[in-house]
């Protein structure tokens, strides 16, 4: 299981699991090394290429063996573009690598801690199912209210009298779809997850 410090509230945060942090750390760490030898190794190019009109390694390294010319200092020497570019290569690879453990860490951290969270998700879902009841009750009263208008013989339509529509060019779908919504089987499928009583 992973390592979890406790918060004083009891809810728990990313920041609270070591070793998301940790593994977080180590991804930004990758990605810091990465640049950097990404422009070493473009330095490294732009210099390379400036020597190249001198002579070449092995010759100069040949003459130093034969004794003929001093050692290269170790500024002068032209840059080891194998080794830059293999490490290049390396750390590219081990950034792959830590941001899929970092992805796989942040999915089952995130999920242990939903799960401890889920009683406040299950009280908003409460609270939306018993809005959405009420506006659908209200809005069949609504519509029986207006029925009953037109059952006494007048001529009822919103915009006249004083009576103004609630719905909106925006709002308009949504209701047609509450009108159409079977609040008992929407509600039944909340409570066979724990949601509903």
């Amino acid at each position: 299981m992973a390592k979890v410090k406790t918060t004083n509230d009891g809810v728990k945060a990313l920041s609270d699991y070591l070793d998301y942090c940790e593994a977080r750390e180590r991804a930004a760490d990758l990605r810091r090394q990465l640049a950097t030898a990404e422009t070493e190794l473009a330095a490294a190019v732009q210099s390379g290429e400036k020597r190249s009109a001198r002579v070449s390694d092995l010759e100069a390294q040949a003459r130093q063996l034969a004794g003929l010319d001093e050692p290269t200092p170790e500024r002068d020497r032209p840059p080891d573009l194998r080794g830059l570019e293999e490490r290049q290569r390396v750390l590219q690879t081990a950034v792959e690598i830590a941001g899929r453990r970092l992805e796989e860490l942040w999915i089952r951290t995130s999920a242990d801690i939903l799960g401890t969270r889920r009683s406040e998700h299950v009280e908003l879902v409460q609270r939306i199912a018993g809005a959405l009841e009420d506006l659908k009750s209200a809005m069949m009263d609504e519509e029986a209210w207006l029925a009953g208008l037109r059952d006494e013989g007048l001529h009822v339509r919103l915009g006249s009298g004083g009576l103004e529509s609630y719905q909106s060019v925006d709002t308009r779908v949504l209701f047609k779809l509450l009108r159409g919504l079977k609040i008992d089987v929407w509600k039944g499928q909340l409570r066979k997850v724990g949601y509903l009583k």
